[in-house]
């Protein structure tokens, strides 16, 4: 606990999460690999992943620049496709969670290794957490600003190869959100 300026006291943080290094780098594509990210264009049927993915209807500025079409001059047509995106978006979704949920528990040791090396303690610590504070840890983990700059750059790097050209890189957008 520590004072502020005005006298209060200030709760110090319960975790003190290291800054990610490279070797958490490999530890969190194996982490990836594991949750079984890889299957998810197997098991999403196509029209899904295209519907999911529909952008909004645009036009042209006067500036030129393309700006979004207000919704006000949208045709049925351009209505109905959202209301089919945002249905296929919500499927899409909750392929992602059960491929998650179904592939998470493979994951377990190396989950508990970069959480035992992002706070300095052993993985036999982590495994003995309490349930609640082990949450919390996770929750602090992956609020850290290093971690959402991790799949940014990750993005990046992906977005340089073939793989960014097909539908596979819109699943990356949308576990980033």
């Amino acid at each position: 606990m520590g004072m502020t300026d005005m006298g209060e006291v200030q709760a110090s943080p319960k975790f003190i999460i290291k800054d990610l290094t490279a070797k958490n780098v490999w530890q969190m594509v194996r982490i990836i690999r594991k949750l079984g990210i890889a299957n998810l264009r197997s098991a999403v049927p196509k029209d899904v992943f295209d519907k999911a993915f529909q952008t909004a209807p645009t036009m042209m500025a006067d500036d030129g620049s393309i700006v979004p079409l207000p919704r006000d001059r949208w045709t049925e047509a351009q209505i109905d496709a959202e209301t089919e995106s945002l249905v296929a978006e919500n499927e899409l979704l909750w392929i992602i969670l059960g491929i998650l949920i179904d592939n998470i528990g493979n994951c377990e040791n190396e989950i508990n290794q970069l959480l035992a090396d992002g706070i300095g303690v052993t993985v036999a610590e982590i495994s003995n957490m309490d349930a609640n504070e082990y949450l919390e840890l996770i929750h602090a983990y992956i609020s850290k600003e290093g971690f959402k700059d991790f799949f940014t750059q990750a993005w990046k790097l992906f977005q340089k190869t073939s793989l960014s050209r097909n539908a596979s890189g819109a699943v990356i957008q949308t576990l980033m959100r």
